[in-house]
């Protein structure tokens, strides 16, 4: 493994594990194969633009009944009257902090980041080429699966 992609995986799991850790205050358990995580056709997800220094994206997805959870601790309501929206609001919150905590983590000091506006949707996400590092985290007994891609930071790994 070479130091950035070493670097990058370190940055990756930081910024995961103190967001999660501070969102849910439940315990985390990094899954040592993400490769053998099932991501299924109905995982929620949102992606932000990584705009500077590198271009690509980060991508964080959910199982729709963590979603939920979340959501529900987030506007303090553990009935099901969350609305979808408000669940993928979340969850593009949640893509967004992990996203600025790992580029602050990745990035030296001197230099500045620049993230784009999340999306969100519903099933699998379209990575196409490019997929760098994914960490999977059980958190209780759900799975959230986040991923870096980009022909950027797969540059950045074979340097």
């Amino acid at each position: 493994m070479s130091e950035n992609q070493n670097r990058l995986e370190t940055s990756l799991s930081s910024a995961v594990a103190t967001t999660l850790e501070n969102m849910t205050f439940e315990e985390i358990e990094v899954v040592d194969e993400p490769a053998s995580a099932e991501i299924s056709d109905d995982m929620i997800w949102a992606a932000v633009p990584i705009l500077q220094p590198h271009e690509g994206q980060l991508v964080v997805r959910v199982a729709p009944e963590y979603a939920k959870i979340l959501a529900g601790e987030v506007f303090g309501s553990a009935d099901e009257a969350i609305s979808d929206a408000a669940v993928k609001d979340v969850i593009a919150e949640m893509a967004n902090t992990i996203a600025g905590r790992f580029m602050y983590e990745l990035v030296p000091s001197d230099e500045e980041f620049r993230l784009g506006l999340p999306n969100t949707g519903v099933g699998k996400f379209q990575e196409g080429l490019g997929q760098v590092t994914s960490i999977l985290i059980n958190v209780g007994e759900h799975p959230l699966v986040t991923s870096v891609i980009g022909s950027d930071f797969v540059k950045l790994t074979n340097e």
